[in-house]
Formats: structure tokens, sequence, C-alpha cells
């Protein structure tokens, strides 16, 4: 009987301290004090008129890194936002160094971004950099950490931007070389110019519009890219799907574990390895290869090629050729049946078809 007293007088006393939680909850969130929005504060850090060698930003603020021409013939770099009063100090202390070519900016919250009642919405940082139209920037890095960083209108020698857990976003930007690297974050690459690498651990990505030669390493998560030209493209993914429509270059290579590999508009030597997963390749205008461990081939030619090259360890190979075109055939399957045109002896185009268990048709 002592014990059921004492559960109930634990219980109503759990109650009461729930209903005045609440009550402090709603009373700090009615009164606005609940967000924390932090102060705004601007500074302006003036740089050389010559060539500016580097700008760094270290942040744990999302940011918006923007490119503008300056309009009062002087280069510099404007920052803004809403800040902590330890980031505002931090923004204080930082100058421009090395005679004016060097800014090293860090804006890092110490601090939990919530705590028990306070939640914080800075929002976001605009760092924009301001160039005369004749002046050029050799090397801008990124550290965005757990922060979303949008960079976009600008022209660098050398662009690169990490995060170690937040969306990566590059827009309408030229450079000789340009290196994105997240660990946990979706990365998107619109309009860009110039050589680009892009590794990620876990996380979606996406490139439109590029112009130069595209490396993408993904450990895991899916690969899109569409209207890409550039001397070489290879897209590698661990665990993922690879999507890529409308690309150039004179070598195309797609690298997967385990996921489904989709192309079309593919104009270039193409080389697609699967371990589990399907290969579907359509509009090929070269010569193409692919193989995969498990998983069914498709290959439609727009132009016919001079060698194709299939092997399925386990699924079926269906390659369907431009009509009219004249083949040689070496084709071979273990387990399944096998549909070919014609051998023709002096053609210019030779298939070459494997598989262990799957049925195999050539068609045009």
């Amino acid at each position: 009987m002592k014990n059921k007293n004492w559960t109930w007088r634990l219980f109503f006393a759990g109650l009461v301290l729930l209903i005045i939680g609440g009550i402090g909850f709603a009373f700090t969130f009615q009164s606005g004090n609940m967000f924390e929005k932090g102060e705004a504060y601007s500074k302006t850090f003036t740089l050389t008129n010559d060539t500016v060698k580097n700008i760094t930003v270290d942040t744990t603020h999302d940011s918006n890194i923007l490119f503008k021409e300056s309009q009062n013939g002087k280069n510099y770099v404007e920052v803004s936002g809403h800040y902590s009063s330890n980031e505002i100090k931090q923004i204080k202390s930082a100058d421009v160094q090395n005679d004016g070519t060097t800014l090293n900016l860090e804006v890092k919250n110490k601090g939990s971004f919530f705590n028990f009642m306070k939640i914080y919405a800075y929002g976001k940082q605009n760092v924009t950099i301001y160039l005369n139209k004749d002046s050029a920037l050799d090397e801008l890095t990124i550290h965005g950490n757990s922060a979303d960083t949008l960079v976009s209108d600008g022209k660098v020698k050398n662009l690169e931007v990490s995060a170690s857990s937040g969306e990566i976003q590059l827009e309408r930007m030229t450079s000789n070389s340009t290196k994105v690297t997240n660990e946990s974050g979706d990365v998107r690459l619109t309009d860009l110019k110039g050589s680009t690498t892009v590794t990620s651990s876990s996380g979606e990505i996406e490139t439109t519009r590029l112009k130069g030669s595209l490396t993408i390493e993904s450990s895991s998560g899916d690969i899109s890219t569409e209207n890409i030209s550039g001397e070489e493209i290879k897209l590698t993914n661990n665990s993922g799907e690879i999507q890529a429509n409308l690309l150039s270059a004179k070598q195309i290579s797609f690298e997967s574990n385990s996921g489904d590999i989709e192309g079309a508009r593919l104009d270039g030597k193409v080389h697609a390895n699967n371990s589990s997963g399907t290969i579907d390749l359509e509009d090929l205008m070269k010569d193409s290869s692919a193989k995969t461990s498990s998983g069914d081939i498709d290959l439609t030619f727009s132009q016919a090629p001079k060698t194709v090259d299939a092997n399925s360890n386990s699924g079926e190979v269906n390659i369907e050729l431009p009509s009219g075109t004249k083949a040689i055939y070496n084709v071979r399957s273990d387990s399944g049946s096998v549909k070919i045109p014609n051998n023709s002896k002096n053609a210019s185009t030779e298939i070459n078809a494997v598989t262990s268990s799957g049925d195999i048709k050539v068609s045009h």
C-alpha cells in the first residue's frame, strides 16, 4: 500500500514539473526570447588593387560567397550578417596581410546552436568580394564545416570548397581548377568553367552545364550529371545510382560497386563497370565497353561504333545498332539464347559480347 502511495506522489510531482516547464517554454516562446538572432555587424577589408593571392573563409555560418565588380576602383571584401559577440570579435581582429594580397577570415561560433530554452537563428552571412574588372584572384578557399555554402558569379584561378556536414552550391564560377570536398551533405554545381573534382562520403551530387574535365568520387549517394563537355569525364560511385545525360568528352568512364548506371546522348569513348546493378546507355556515338558481375547490359547506338565490348557474369546483354550497320560478331552465352544478325566479313564494326548466364541479343 505504501509503495502505491509513493508511486502516485512521484507521478503527480512529475506532472507538476512538466506543467511548470511547459508554461515557462510557452512564455519564452511568446516573448520572443527563445530565438537568439545575434547582432547585425559588417566590416570592409581593403585589398591590393593588383592581383589578390588568397582569400580564405573558415566559418560555421551558412554563407553566401558572392563576386561583384567593384564600382569605386578598389578591390575589397565586405562581410555582413548577424553574429554572436564572440564572432564579432573574430571579425574585428581579422586583417589583410602581405601588402593587401591575403585575407584569412575565421567566423566560428564556439558554442552550440541549440540549448534549453534557446535557439540560435543567426541566418546567412554574406561575404562579398568586389574586384576591379582587370583584377584577378589566385586562390579562394572556403571551409564550410557544418554549414551550407553558396559560391557564385566569380572568376578565380584555383577554387577549393569543403564541408564536414552541409550543402555546397557553386554557380556561374570560372576557374582553372575547382575542388569540392563534402563529408556528409549534398553538392550542386551549375554553370562552371574549368577542371572540376568532387569528392563526397555521403550525399547527392548534381552537376549541370559544366565546361571542362570532371571527376566525381562518391562513397554513398546518387550522382546526376547533365550537359558536361571536357577532355575527360569520370564518375565513380561506391553505393548509389549514376545518371548521365548529354556528355561530350574523349573519354567517359562510369564505375559503380552497387547501383544502376544510366546514361543518354554520350559523345565519346565510354567505359562502364558495375559490380552489382544494371548498365543502360542510350544514344551512344563512339566505341563503348560495359561490364557487370550481376545485372543486365543495354547499349543503344545512334552512330555505328568501331568496337563494342559487353560482358555480364549474370544478366542479359542487349545491343542495338543503327539501321544497316554491318558488323563482325564474337558472341557467346554459356547459359542462354543468342540472337544476332548475319556476320559481315569486311565490316568495320566489331561486336564482342559474353555472358555466363543470360541471353544475348543484337539488333538494328
